[in-house]
């Protein structure tokens, strides 16, 4: 099909004598070019969502590194181990007053809490896609791997309920009773 230019002076003498139809053509047009750059728009955010996830997850990783190599004295270990594992108005866990925790206890609580507070973050990265299927199935392992510890069982028993419910629903159902997938 080719057009000639009285074709074209055909249609624009057309469109000049109608102008309802032009201004509805001019109204396609700059819907087209919205659509074209809203999904230009989502895909470079997009991009850069997942680019800002992984970096923020290896700085998360790097900064509970940083926390549990750093010999900090015994009293910021408990101010840490108050904040994180027992808030003011929890007397005891087990049974053992918080007074009597040793330095090892403090930094395992901590320890635990810092990393599922992690594994939450990373499931936040999942559910909002910026994670891939391998990168996630990795992070199950290694969630499951972790969660065979009697000591984090007891931890998340006794402070699940500071993390999203959804992510409290997940552990539950896909961690501590799903063991087989």
């Amino acid at each position: 099909m080719t057009f000639n230019l009285n074709d074209v002076n055909n249609l624009v003498d057309h469109l000049l004598s109608h102008p309802q139809l032009l201004l509805q053509l001019i109204q396609t047009i700059i819907l087209f070019l919205t659509l074209i750059f809203v999904i230009w728009y989502t895909v470079c955010t997009s991009r850069i969502l997942k680019q800002e996830a992984g970096s923020r997850i290896f700085e998360f990783l790097f900064r509970i590194s940083e926390m549990l190599i750093k010999k900090d004295s015994v009293s910021n270990k408990k101010r840490i181990f108050d904040e994180l594992f027992a808030p003011k108005d929890v007397e005891k866990i087990e049974g053992i007053p918080k007074e009597e925790f040793n330095e090892e206890e403090i930094e395992l609580g901590a320890f635990i809490m810092l990393y599922l507070s992690f594994f939450e973050y990373i499931w936040g990265a999942k559910k909002y896609g910026i994670l891939g299927r391998e990168e996630w199935n990795a992070w199950v392992e290694v969630i499951k791997s972790f969660f065979e510890s009697d000591r984090v069982k007891l931890v998340w028993s006794e402070r699940k309920d500071l993390f999203d419910e959804d992510f409290r629903r997940w552990i539950e159902k896909e961690i501590l009773f799903n063991k087989d997938t």
